[in-house]
């Protein structure tokens, strides 16, 4: 075993170059500093070893002496203990040393000894273990690098080096293999040793998959070094390219596969590829794919007839290595079959002759047959034995399908199937529903009803060669009609309304008789039962119609409240129908629609005119009473009834009908007997209680509860009021021991409250307004020993300083209970339990002005509600309730002695069993709670009491006098016009929505004709005016749609009915019939009783004609005869008459004359002692009649009265009311709900007025 070797320095002892002053100098006992920087410690050496550093000489104080003494160190030596081996090495100038010295002859580990020696013999030595480095030289391969993939040929570079990286100088040889193989070398002659580099290359031809070459190097010690390379050859054999078809794409009965083969996919070549081969899954034999050379280019057919499922076609090639690469190709069968048509049959009807012919052929574009299995186009009807396989004409160009079914034996709605597959099994299949018409029969037939005819369409027969219809009811055959055209034909001459029987046949040679359903069906027009109304008693709406000439013909009546939806009201053989389910506020529309045999609607109506109940009443009508509660508050808030009761509980009831209340199932409990509304939310409080509940009345729960500060237990809550944000709370005493208070709270966040600040005041009452607070102030008179009251005022503006204002005005002795106030404009109404009732005029609120000190006794203790210029006073004692007319209080109450001034305020008084403590008035509802166990007692106070003008509008762009107005609903139609110059200029349509304030919507200017003094109706949105020309008022503008046939005279009154027009003209024409089924086209009837007609009303199928000097009846019911029925001889004054069911009422001079119609005979009767005189001073022209009501237009050619009479009893009618309109002389007037609309001739305007 190799040993360590001591290398030992010794210092020669040459003469010194130095003097000897210089030697006395370096004189030291120092020892030499020795710094060696190569080798380090435990280096690695082979051949040779080299030795460098810096010695260097220390002076006496240890310090390095300078440059120029260091040659104090001549020389170092250095050896290899054990190995006789030694040397020097020169120190230069500056210290430094180096040496190199060989070490091949080494093949252990050895030390090396390094000493230093000054020129006073002092030394110092280093030792380094150095270590024998037996790896051998280092081989690297610098191509290719690891896993390369190589080619036919492969060329190895690299080199060979030490570990250190320089080049060896003791390479002894250099080998490589190739692992597994045969395949070895010698590289000594390829083996560069200047610069260790190598080169060498083999042929890879043979071999495949992973090749490893072993490279190894050896020195001349003997040690070897190798490194392994390993190489891959090209697995994956050639590249396959296909061009068509794309992968996944359709196939049918072939396919032509095209594409392209090379060495690689970044090597076109082809020197590589042995061969190419394709298989599919139903043919899984491979067959070999001829390439071109040159390009590799390849295209192939595979026959894919009869495949039905997906294949895939897969392409393998081999390259020389053996290597094979594959390419695959899904195709899908396409799953679809033969392109079918059909030109007959088509969805629809089928007769007793079914005519089938289409086309089959590839696909939609293509119009060939080499994909369709012939042999398999074949149609059948399912559930059926027919069927069978059709012939394909294979030259045809068009239909290449054709034959004929007999359907004669269906019944049913079938379905007809064609089907056909192509050659690989896909199939096609198309269906033809096929009807069996709905009514029967074998021909399918439509029908469009009209005027006086009936339009027939249907389906055309095949291979019919004549038609035929005949009509059963009457008798009449129509044959050879409508071959020649595509099914349809008008049959006219039809009695409309009437029900008929048609039957359609088709002659089918071959075939038997195609025959329609029976067709039972009545000719109308539009207006044929357009249904009208005659005027009805309170409360209800009387509807009639012109009835069908068919016996038990049945009708469907509809109805439309206002502008909503229509709904079903009854189906009835009668040609009348009372509408009992109507609220005097709401306008009424009705159509209706005939019916076959009570099932099958044959044509609806045009809906009729707005109709609006009759507004007013003689007396209050109890309509409804809800529930058993007892009640103290009432109040409506939107839709809904709040009420609360004896056990504290809020109540709600739904008022979708204001007649009839219905309870929602919610209320709020220790919520308070009593409450004050404020906006949304409702105050609830009770006797003896510091509590305020609030609650949210849009989401009916209890929101928040409030205390009275500083509460007495005999104080109670006297009442509250509120105006913005602000509310008040009266407090007092019932023992009148402590003193009471108002609290004023902020709710403008009504689920806090915040209180603002208080009073002191003894309030049994309290009204807000604005910044004031009137309030009904308790005091004890020492005079009389009693409690009385009298009206304060606070401006509470301030709430933190209220001014407090005594009026010093009494108002009444006060022992039994609260005040109630209530407020109308700048007027303070205030009551008590035992004097009355006194009015205040507060435009001032600082210096209220009495106007009006009772005398009024109530003896009630309920609460008071304005409604208009009515005052309903609750009777708390009685039950019931008084109703005060507002103006006729402030206009004169009562002297002293109780005698009445002037106009009686007193309107009614309504007595009612049990005790009503509140009550809630609104358009003509009056809701009462009640005490007791009563409940909610529902009132209708329709009952008129005044007149009063409610304001004009101006007819803007109008010439002329104002001749005409009718309401519809909500809109008014205003027609204008000049008498002098016998024209009628303009037409106007107003909403009336508002009634004190009409806006005018559309304008129209008329041509002029002579067609002054008119009349108009309304159909839908059609105007018609007496001479019969027609305007539609739904485009915008409004357009004139024809010029009517009343080309002369004047037509005075014209009333509609369904499709008939009634003129009475007030000259020679008579009364004139006129057919308006198409109001574009009217058509004259006839002309009966010539000679001017003033009026004309329409009761029925009966018209009655008002005329100087008779009263006469004629018969309609049949239109080609009418018939005179009855004639009464009258003064030579008539100006109008009016109906009322069957009663008649005739302006007749100075007098109404009342007569009575017999709806059976069409007699008239006078009733003998019941004309009414008008007076003197006023010229009656024109009278309306709504319901129990008669009202009057007169004038004097200056001024227009009206006036309003109470007929619920016509034997002694009676003036209820009279405005007289001074300056205002009109021609016209019309009546719609308690709203009196009179046309100004003088000024262009209409002015409106309510009847309350």
């Amino acid at each position: 075993m190799p040993g360590l070797i001591l290398v030992v320095i010794l210092f020669s002892t040459c003469p010194s170059p130095f003097k000897l002053s210089d030697l006395d100098i370096l004189e030291d006992s120092q020892s030499p500093q020795l710094i060696l920087d190569e080798p380090v410690e435990g280096a690695l050496f082979q051949d040779s070893l080299t030795i460098s550093g810096i010695a260097l000489d220390l002076d006496a104080q240890g310090l390095v002496r300078p440059l120029e003494d260091r040659a104090a160190i001549p020389a170092l030596g250095w050896s290899i203990p054990g190995e006789e081996e030694s040397g020097t090495i020169t120190v230069e100038s500056d210290g430094s040393f180096t040496l190199s010295i060989p070490t091949d002859s080494y093949n252990g580990n050895i030390s090396l000894v390094l000493t230093a020696m000054d020129l006073n013999r002092n030394q110092t030595s280093i030792t380094r273990r150095l270590l024998y480095d037996s790896s051998g030289p280092v081989v690297t391969v610098d191509s290719p690098i690891d896993r390369t993939v190589i080619g036919k040929t492969v060329v190895v570079e690299g080199s060979v080096r030490n570990s250190d990286g320089s080049v060896p100088t003791n390479v002894a040889a250099v080998e490589y293999e190739v692992l597994n193989t045969i395949i070895t070398g010698d590289l000594s002659e390829v083996f560069d040793p200047e610069t260790g580099e190598y080169s060498f290359q083999f042929d890879s031809t043979n071999l495949s998959g992973n090749i490893l070459i072993r490279i190894t190097a050896t020195d001349k010690q003997g040690d070897s070094t190798s490194i392994i390379r390993q190489l891959t050859s090209d697995l994956v054999g050639p590249a396959i390219r296909i061009a068509s078809p794309a992968d996944y794409s359709v196939f049918e009965s072939g396919i032509t596969v095209t594409g392209s083969v090379a060495n690689s996919e970044d090597d076109t070549g082809l020197d590589e590829v042995v061969s190419l081969a394709y298989s599919t899954t139903y043919a899984l034999q491979t067959t070999a794919v001829l390439f071109d050379a040159a390009s590799g280019v390849f295209d192939f057919h595979c026959d894919t007839s009869g495949i039905k499922t997906d294949i895939v076609v897969t392409l393998i090639a081999i390259d020389i290595h053996g290597h094979a690469s594959s390419r695959s190709l899904t195709l899908r069968n396409d799953g679809v079959g033969p392109h079918l048509t059909l030109t007959s049959p088509v969805d629809g009807y089928y007769a007793t002759c079914i005519k089938l012919s289409g086309r089959v052929q590839n696909g939609p574009g293509d119009t060939g047959l080499g994909e369709v299995e012939l042999a398999s186009v074949s149609y059948r009807i399912p559930g059926t034995i027919i069927g069978g396989t059709l012939v394909v004409d294979e030259d045809a160009e068009g239909d290449n399908l054709w034959t004929q079914i007999d359907s004669s034996q269906l019944s049913t709605n079938v379905v007809l199937e064609l089907t056909a597959s192509d050659k690989n099994g896909n199939e096609s299949l198309i269906r033809v529903n096929l009807l069996k018409p709905a009514g029967g029969g074998s021909i399918n037939i439509n029908t469009e009803v009209q005027n006086s005819s009936i339009t027939f369409t249907w389906d055309p027969v095949p291979e019919a060669t004549s038609y035929r219809m005949e009509e059963f009811v009457f008798g009449g055959i129509r044959d050879n009609i409508n071959l020649e055209e595509d099914g349809i034909y008008t049959w006219t001459g039809l009695t409309n309304g009437t029900f008929h029987e048609f039957q359609l046949s088709a002659t089918v040679p071959g075939y038997e008789t195609a025959v329609s359903a029976d067709l039972v069906l009545a000719p109308m027009s539009p207006l044929t039962f357009r249904p009208w109304a005659v005027n009805s008693g309170y409360g209800r709406i009387e509807i009639e119609w012109y009835p069908s000439l068919t016996a038990g013909a049945r009708y469907l009546l509809e109805r439309q409240v206002n502008d909503g939806n229509w709904e079903a009201l009854t189906v009835t053989t009668a040609s009348t129908y009372s509408d009992t389910d109507v609220i005097k506020s709401n306008y009424y529309r009705y159509r209706l629609t005939l019916r076959n045999n009570g099932s099958s609607s044959l044509n609806q109506s045009v809906e009729s005119t707005a109709f609006r109940p009759p507004y007013f009443s003689k007396q209050p009508v109890v309509a409804n009473t809800v529930g058993s509660y007892t009640l103290n508050t009432i109040e409506r808030h939107g839709e809904l009834l709040i009420a609360s009761d004896n056990i504290n509980s809020l109540r709600f009831f739904d008022l979708d009908d204001p007649l009839s209340p219905i309870s929602t199932g919610e209320y709020i409990t220790s919520f308070g007997a009593r409450f004050h509304k404020a906006g949304s939310y409702a105050y609830g409080f009770r006797s003896g209680y510091a509590t305020v509940v609030v609650a949210d009345l849009d989401t009916r729960t209890a929101v928040a509860t409030f205390a009275l500060p500083d509460w007495h237990i005999n104080r109670s809550i006297y009442g509250m009021s509120s105006t913005g944000t602000i509310l008040f709370v009266a407090a007092a005493d019932d023992m009148r021991e402590e003193p009471g208070a108002i609290y004023i709270y902020d709710i403008n966040n009504p689920a806090s409250p915040i209180l603002l600040g208080s009073f002191a005041s003894e309030p049994m009452g309290l009204y807000a307004q604005d910044n004031h607070l009137f309030i009904a102030h308790r005091f004890y008179d020492e005079s009389t020993t009693n409690w009385k009251c009298r009206l304060m005022i606070a401006d509470v503006s301030d709430p933190d300083s209220v001014l407090l204002t005594d009026t010093s005005l009494l108002h009444a002795n006060n022992n039994m209970g609260p005040e109630h106030m209530v407020m109308s404009g700048d007027y303070l109404f205030m009551r008590d339990n035992e004097i009355g009732m006194r009015a205040y005029q507060v435009t001032n609120p600082a210096a209220p002005l009495e106007v009006a000190n009772g005398g009024y006794v109530i003896y009630a203790d309920g609460a008071m509600h304005i409604d208009g210029s009515t005052l309903y006073i609750a009777d708390a004692y009685r039950g019931g309730y008084k109703a005060f007319n507002i103006a006729s209080i402030l206009d004169g109450s009562e002297d002293a002695d109780g005698a009445e001034n002037d106009t009686d305020p007193y309107l009614y008084t309504f007595e009612l069993d049990g005790y009503t403590t509140d009550l809630y008035a609104d358009n003509g509802v009056l809701w009462l709670a009640q005490l007791d166990s009563g409940g909610i007692c529902i009132l209708d106070i329709g009952m008129p009491s005044s007149i009063h003008e409610i304001g004009p509008v101006t007819l803007s762009g109008v010439a002329g006098d104002t001749n005409v107005i009718r309401a519809d609903g909500d809109r008014m139609l205003v027609l204008s016009g000049s008498e002098s110059e016998v024209l009628i200029d303009t037409l106007q349509v107003l909403d009336i929505s508002t009634p004190e304030n009409p806006v005018i919507t559309a304008t129209i200017q008329l041509p002029s004709s002579n067609r002054s003094w008119p009349d108009m109706g309304l159909i839908g949105d059609i105007v018609m005016l007496s001479s019969t020309d027609t305007i539609d008022i739904a485009t915008s503008p409004p357009q004139v749609l024809s010029t009517g046939i009343i080309a002369s005279g004047r037509a005075w009154k014209m009333r509609l009915q369904g499709d008939l027009a009634i003129l009475g003209t007030n000259v020679n024409d008579g009364i004139t019939m006129v057919d308006i089924a198409t109001p574009t086209t009217p058509v004259q009837q006839g002309v009966f009783l010539e000679g001017g007609n003033i009026a004309v009303e329409l009761a029925g199928t009966y018209v009655i004609s008002a005329r100087d000097g008779e009263v006469a009846v004629i018969d309609l019911g049949n239109r080609k005869e009418p018939a005179l029925r009855s004639a009464i001889t009258a003064n030579a004054g008539i100006q109008d008459l009016a109906l009322s069911d069957n009663t008649v009422f005739v302006l007749d001079g100075s007098e109404i004359r009342v007569f009575f119609l017999n709806p059976l005979t069409g007699s008239l009767t006078e009733q003998t002692g019941y004309n009414y005189s008008m007076g003197f001073g006023f010229d009656p022209h024109e009278i309306l009649v709504q319901g129990d009501f008669i009202l009057i237009r007169s004038g004097n050619g200056t001024d227009t009265r009206l006036t309003l009479l109470d007929a619920s009893d016509i034997s002694s009618i009676s003036e209820t009311a009279s405005l007289t309109l001074s300056n205002l002389d009109t021609d016209c007037m019309e009546w719609s709900a308690n709203i009196i609309y009179l046309g100004d001739n003088e000024s262009r305007r209409i002015v409106a007025c309510r009847i309350e």
